[in-house]
């Protein structure tokens, strides 16, 4: 009992040690419950030297396992401790002690407000006397100040304690507590980097600790090394993390990356981005909030290099925000224009024996007319040169306001269209020509000061330690990403991703009960699908709306099926260059009995009911199913219409009128008000906390719509979406699909 007794005045000493406040490697022998607070790896020693002798204690916290050490004169004993967070701010741990000591403990720790917490600790060791511990501790002007008290009972009031830490600046701690004896105590915290340092003092004792962590502490006092940041802009950047054949997650999203670069925009310690274009393939919305964010580094006085061994159009689009645009020798760039190409299959179809029977409705929905036509309808090109317009006016607009070029405009570049690298650098497309292995030693001689290089990813991983308390309020951004289907949806190498409709109901549900969430943005990047599925989504979402905000933020694609789950949103923002629209429905139904005889297939059947194999492709549907069917069409087209105009609080007429199938770059939906506003993904976040009225910091966590381990034995009826058009019995909203030249 002296020992115990002994062990928790040296520990009462520290800010942090109070039941309520405990957490990490601090939690040890006082309240496992705070081993789960804080994720992470810390590492604790501390040390009382006092008359009567000295006291050692020393404690890890892993997530969320504990173990400590404590020593005194010849008593020495050892805890084990496991904790876990339950819900609502409230943790729960216990513990394990061995050695000289033996028995267990429990404790818990309920914060629910970033200024609350209490928590409480109770110790039954073999052979007694048990104890608890009780303890409030206070943050009335947040992470500044810090006030508590405790209470140790056993038998009787054994001892109690009460003080406050006081933090001037981040990273200095002033401490002062006091007791049952009276007496003052005065400490010391430095935090810097990752350790950090106490200092305590009473009459006749000196209390001080040292602590580790893979975390690093937030601190004014930290002296960072300044840092040049390298991104490999490789690949695709999808909405939600690939997964490999086996269901792992693989490559990172495009989500991550833009939080990623918001971190090196906001690091005092980051000097320079250093950006390795290896050939992105990125849609052009995806380019443009891209853009914006090296834009916003840029404008926080950190220098952007970009190097590559060559630049398509869309590439110099990104670079030419950069300082330095950094070529290699014999590289080049190519910027001959943009252009869109569709391929058609009628003669194609006609060579295989295979006919089509579509309806659709609106002269616009073009995703038929590579199995009617040999090229483009008039309507059709009409939005298609729209949309290249829009596409063409944000590449030239950006390009011209971040570079001057030698003697010519870039309309006269563009009408050249091809440089090798010596032209590049003549022309003043490119700074200087540098191979790969060159870049760093080019970078380091233009700062002109000593800097490490770190690789984003390695850069991102690292979290700050977060001292705050309670769980800040959360906007959930849901990922929607692919063809529309019902059932499960999901990704496979075979078929890419799609949204599943059962998949998404279950999540939205989900976030709609969690009382934790204040607001949903869904980043939608769709080209359409089934419209069952898109009915069955949009009315979840209908179901969220009534409960908390929900913000629609559209990437590369949100058109048909994507705007139909969008357009009940409270906000819809898209980027200047998304591809939206495409209000409008169509089916396809193949006729290839030509085909199977070719192949010497034959067919014979039974059937009940005059058309139940209306739909099959052994026969033509008769001139009774078409016109059943075109009224169908119709019907499923006039819902849709009136599906948008309840949601955008506009008249049916008024959307017809703007929809017939035609897609709208974001820039010209934004002036018929199927957008709300341009911006990106960052901006959909900032929407929701403004309608949620959250003040402060947010919690901002990424829900992925996907979580089948193995997708190829997924049992979706609609897995196989692309190929699911040869399904004749659906309805689908699906437009064309595009293929940026350049």
């Amino acid at each position: 009992m002296q020992a115990f007794l002994l062990l928790a005045l040296s520990l009462g000493l520290f800010e942090n040690s109070s039941v309520a406040t405990a957490e990490g490697a601090a939690s040890a022998f006082l309240n496992p419950a705070g081993f789960s607070i804080r994720n992470g790896l810390e590492f604790m020693g501390s040390w009382r030297i006092s008359d009567l002798d000295t006291a050692v204690t020393l404690s890890l916290s892993l997530r969320n396992l504990g173990f400590g050490a404590y020593r005194w004169r010849d008593t020495a004993y050892y805890q084990l401790s496991s904790s876990f967070k339950l819900k609502n701010g409230l943790y729960f741990g216990y513990s394990w002690d061995f050695g000289d000591r033996k028995g267990f403990g429990a404790g818990f720790t309920l914060r629910p407000w970033n200024f609350f917490s209490l928590g409480a600790s109770a110790g039954f060791p073999k052979g007694g006397p048990n104890s608890a511990r009780f303890g409030l501790g206070l943050r009335p002007l947040g992470n500044f100040l810090t006030l508590y008290g405790d209470l140790l009972y056993a038998d009787s009031i054994e001892n109690y304690w009460y003080g406050l830490s006081l933090e001037p600046l981040k990273g200095i701690v002033l401490m002062a507590s006091s007791g049952k004896d009276k007496e003052i105590r005065v400490g010391l915290e430095l935090k810097t980097g990752f350790s950090r340092a106490s200092f305590d003092y009473r009459k006749d004792e000196v209390v001080s600790s040292v602590c580790f962590s893979n975390r690093e502490y937030p601190s004014a006092l930290t002296i960072h090394r300044a840092k040049v940041v390298k991104l490999r802009l490789s690949g695709s950047f999808p909405e939600e993390r690939k997964k490999d054949f086996l269901g792992r997650t693989k490559g990172k999203s495009f989500p991550e990356l833009l939080d990623a670069l918001k971190k090196v925009r906001d690091d005092k310690s980051v000097k320079a981005l250093l950006v390795e274009m290896k050939y992105p393939a990125l849609g052009m919305a995806q380019r443009e909030e891209l853009r914006k964010a090296l834009e916003e580094i840029k404008e926080n006085g950190k220098k952007i290099y970009v190097h590559a061994d060559g630049f398509s159009m869309t590439d110099y689009y990104l670079a030419s925000v950069a300082d330095s645009i950094l070529l290699s020798p014999s590289g080049g760039v190519s910027m001959p224009g943009i252009y869109f190409r569709k391929i058609y299959l009628k003669k194609a179809l006609e060579k295989l024996g295979i006919e089509t029977e579509i309806e659709r409705v609106g002269e616009y929905k073009s995703a038929v007319e590579p199995f009617l036509r040999e090229n483009m309808s008039e309507a059709d090109r009409e939005q298609e040169s729209r949309l290249l317009d829009v596409f063409y006016s944000e590449i030239t607009e950006k390009i011209k306001a971040s570079r001057e070029f030698k003697d010519s405009s870039l309309e006269e570049l563009i009408d050249v269209g091809y440089f090798n690298s010596d032209d590049a650098l003549k022309k003043g497309l490119v700074d200087s020509l540098v191979f790969s292995f060159e870049v760093e030693d080019f970078v380091k001689e233009d700062l002109d000061k000593k800097v490490r290089f770190v690789d984003l990813w390695k850069y991102y991983r690292k979290k700050p330690y977060n001292l705050s308390w309670g769980t800040p309020p959360v906007i959930a951004v849901l990922t929607a990403e692919g063809g529309i289907v019902t059932g499960e949806g999901g990704g496979s190498f075979l078929t890419g991703t799609s949204i599943g409709s059962d998949a998404m109901v279950r999540i939205l549900e989900k976030l709609r009960k969690d009382k934790k969430v204040k607001a949903v943005v869904i980043r939608v990047n769709s080209p359409g699908g089934s419209a069952l599925a898109s009915e069955i989504i949009a009315a979840e979402i209908r179901k969220v709306k009534k409960e908390k905000p929900v913000v629609v933020s559209m990437g590369n694609v949100a058109a048909s099926g994507g705007y139909y789950i969008s357009c009940d949103a409270n906000e819809i923002l898209a980027d200047r260059t998304t591809i939206t629209g495409s209000i409008g429905i169509l089916s396809v139904k193949f006729y290839m009995k030509e085909l199977y005889s070719k192949l010497g297939f034959t067919s014979d059947l039974v059937k009940k009911g005059a058309h139940a194999d209306a739909f099959s492709s052994w026969r033509k549907m008769t001139d009774e199913e078409r016109k059943k069917f075109r009224e169908e069409i119709n019907w499923g087209y006039w819902t849709f219409v009136k599906r948008v105009a309840s949601g955008r609080n506009m008249k049916a007429e008024q959307v017809d009128s703007i929809a017939r199938g035609r897609v709208w770059a974001g820039s010209d939906a934004k002036g018929i008000k199927l957008v709300d506003s341009i911006g990106g993904l960052e901006e959909a976040i900032e929407k929701a906390k403004e309608l949620a009225k959250i003040r402060g910091s947010v919690d901002i966590k990424i829900y992925p719509l996907h979580s089948t381990r193995f997708p190829l034995l997924a049992s979706s009826s609609d897995y196989l979406w692309p190929l699911s058009l040869l399904k004749e019995s659906q309805l689908y909203l699906m437009p064309s699909l595009y293929s940026l030249g350049n």
